[in-house]
C-alpha cells in the first residue's frame, strides 16, 4: 500500500484535514468555507466558476461556502461591468482572519515539513506540481 499514490496521498489528505479543521474550528469557518477564503485572498476579484477551477470543490459546496462567507461578512459579491459576470472578493475582515488562519496552518506545515532539509521541502512540492500537472 506504501507504493500506491491515491493511497498515500488519501492519508496526507485526512491528516491534513484533521489538522486544518481542527485551526478552522476555532474560528468557526468550516472547512470548505476556509479553502474558498483562501482563494479569494489571492485571485480576488473572481467568479464561482473561477473559484472551482482554483479548488477541488464541488459546485454545490462552493456556492454554500461563498453564500456562507457572505452571510458572515468574510465576502461580498458584486457585479462586474466589464466581464457582466458576478464576482466574490474578500472583505478586510475576511483578509483579517484568513491571516489568523493560515499563522496557524503556516506553524502546522512548519511542523510537519521540519523533519526535510530546504532543498528537499523544494523537491516535494516540484513532484507534487508535477503530478498534479499529469492528473488534470
Amino acid at each position: 500500500m506504501r507504493e500506491i499514490l491515491s493511497y498515500r496521498v488519501s492519508v496526507l489528505h485526512a491528516l491534513l484535514t484533521r489538522k486544518l479543521s481542527s485551526i478552522s474550528s476555532t474560528s468557526t469557518l468550516t472547512t470548505n468555507q476556509w479553502k474558498v477564503l483562501s482563494v479569494l485572498y489571492f485571485w480576488p476579484p473572481i467568479t464561482a466558476v473561477g473559484v472551482s477551477e482554483v479548488v477541488v470543490l464541488d459546485k454545490a459546496a462552493i456556492s454554500r461556502a461563498i453564500g456562507s462567507l457572505v452571510k458572515l461578512k468574510l465576502a461580498e459579491r458584486r457585479h462586474d461591468a466589464e466581464s457582466n459576470s458576478t464576482v466574490v472578493v474578500i472583505t478586510p475582515a475576511g483578509r483579517k482572519l484568513y491571516g489568523k488562519i493560515q499563522e496557524d496552518i503556516e506553524s502546522m506545515q512548519h511542523d510537519a515539513l521540519s523533519r526535510l532539509s530546504s532543498s528537499k521541502q523544494a523537491q516535494l512540492f516540484e513532484a507534487l506540481d508535477r503530478i498534479e500537472q499529469a492528473l488534470r
